[in-house]
């Protein structure tokens, strides 16, 4: 078994291609619109996120589709915004091969996410019974102040609180039975995700991954966490989410390869540049990797450079995505375009059919109430956060 095990450890991993594309990011609410923007220069960078006074790309509203959903509309809007937005972000990818290209048994839903800072404010909720009592504060001015922390918390919202329903959604309304799991990673959190499926694609577990990543990180607190950790850069909000098959596969049924991921590529590599997505969509923290990854899909899909001034792409370019993240991790993705297809543009923004659910993306600022009879107290400042440990 050693032997054997030895011998397919040393066969060349097929190339996997990515067949579909699904992304909502800031004000963008497809892949398309968010390939016009990369090629149109347009930065989503802008003010009015909750509690931010600098600009970011943030989501100030998040839309769903209603029909066919398998979930009472009344639970989803108890959910946290990146779950509903990573759903939409599936559907436009799913919808873009048709459910009947998928094996349900033979597909997995691998998320790459980090715990949304949003789930916090319930713990100041609970805990403003006993900061109001210290305080000298009034029954009234505690109700105020916990509602303005954060709604109270049913058993739904506390199921949609949860992180590994980003995954569990998706596999769910889809019917999905293959493995179904969200990663954390920080800013590699869906490269870790893209690499589980290449490996299980690689070994014949799968026959078809959903790999996405999301993030809603344009507030305050995560903002204050990783300017401490790494410096201040404008925040921004995406759900990416790719669908991969192994190539051989994808030209067999027809599907359009946007990029192949392959590591045994003999070209020299091109690096892609991480300022195309930056300038544009802010650092969208556990799914910025991803999105870079998607981003240069699209270039290979079109064959051409954003921000370049020769920008047609060679078909033999091999593109090196290099993702950095928290705590020293690096890594490097490879893509090239496939050279048995004619170079492809994605769809334009179609609106939403039928009836929809709409939610704000982020919660307002929180802001507790004045009372006349509160006492005041000063909080002792926070201590210092560690450095990363190398």
């Amino acid at each position: 078994p050693r032997v054997a095990a030895n011998k397919q450890a040393s066969k060349p991993r097929p190339a996997i291609a990515i067949v579909a594309l699904g992304v909502r990011a800031a004000t963008r609410t497809s892949a398309g619109d968010f390939a016009d923007a990369l090629y149109h220069d347009t930065s989503e960078l802008r003010s009015g996120a909750p509690g931010l006074d600098t600009p970011s790309a943030f989501m100030a509203d998040v839309s769903l589709g209603l029909a066919g959903t398998r979930f009472p509309p009344r639970d989803l809007r108890e959910s946290l915004p990146q779950q509903l937005a990573l759903l939409a972000a599936c559907g436009e990818a799913i919808d873009t091969l048709g459910e009947a290209a998928f094996d349900s048994e033979r597909t997995a839903v691998l998320v790459g996410m980090q715990c949304d800072t949003t789930v916090a404010r319930h713990g100041g909720r609970w805990r403003m019974a006993e900061w109001g009592a210290r305080w000298g504060a009034s029954d009234e001015w505690i109700a105020a102040a916990r509602d303005g922390f954060a709604p109270l918390l049913g058993s739904a919202g506390v199921l949609g609180c949860m992180p590994n329903i980003c995954a569990n959604r998706v596999n769910s309304h889809f019917d999905f039975c293959g493995p179904s799991y969200t990663v954390s990673s920080e800013e590699l959190s869906g490269v870790r995700a893209l690499q589980i499926a290449r490996r299980d694609l690689s070994l014949d577990r799968l026959d078809m991954a959903i790999v996405g990543a999301v993030d809603l990180c344009a507030e305050p607190a995560h903002q204050a966490a990783y300017a401490e950790l790494a410096g201040a850069r404008p925040a921004g909000d995406a759900a990416v989410v790719l669908v991969l098959e192994r190539l051989v596969d994808a030209h067999k049924s027809g599907h359009r390869v946007l990029a192949i991921l392959d590591d045994d590529a003999q070209a020299a590599t091109t690096a892609w540049d991480p300022t195309v997505v930056e300038r544009r969509f802010g650092h969208a923290h556990a799914a910025s990797g991803l999105l870079q990854i998607a981003a240069a899909a699209v270039a290979c899909a079109r064959r051409r450079y954003p921000d370049r001034a020769t920008p047609d792409m060679p078909a033999a370019t091999v593109l090196e995505v290099t993702v950095e993240a928290l705590g020293d991790q690096r890594v490097s993705v490879t893509l090239r375009p496939d050279e048995e297809r004619a170079p492809a543009s994605l769809s334009p923004h179609e609106p939403l059919a039928g009836p929809q659910l709409v939610v704000a993306g982020h919660l307002p600022e929180v802001v507790l109430p004045s009372d006349p009879h509160r006492a005041t107290e000063t909080m002792p400042p926070s201590p210092p956060l560690a450095p990363p440990a190398h």
